[in-house]
């Protein structure tokens, strides 16, 4: 009935606005991450994670600090890197993923 398609078609609506803002929230959060990430003048320190950008969602294994990146396996940093939407040639090495990321999370390098 005409009624049945008018509320499927408001709950694909309201679907694709809580999408939305969970996408926006989590490029927010992102940002913010990188901004504090660039401050950052010790292997030690910690880093803001930065989350997955279409759910919001932890990524895991992020590393906690820069020293724990540099620490990291190329499977982890691909992984992490994909997350993140980075598109990385599965043939790069373990280095250039290291950098990549640092780059990605707004560390100024520091490796």
């Amino acid at each position: 009935s005409a009624s049945t398609v008018l509320t499927d078609r408001v709950a694909a609506l309201s679907d694709q606005t809580t999408n939305l803002t969970s996408e926006t929230r989590a490029k927010d959060t992102n940002a913010m991450a990188r901004l504090k990430n660039r401050t950052i003048a010790g292997r030690d320190l910690p880093l803001s994670p930065l989350v997955n950008p279409t759910t919001g969602a932890a990524i895991p294994r992020f590393p906690a600090t820069p020293a724990a990146l540099s620490a990291q396996s190329g499977q982890d940093l691909m992984d992490i890197l994909t997350i993140l939407g980075e598109n990385v040639h599965p043939d790069v090495s373990t280095q250039e993923k290291k950098r990549l990321l640092r780059a990605t999370v707004g560390l100024v390098d520091i490796s």
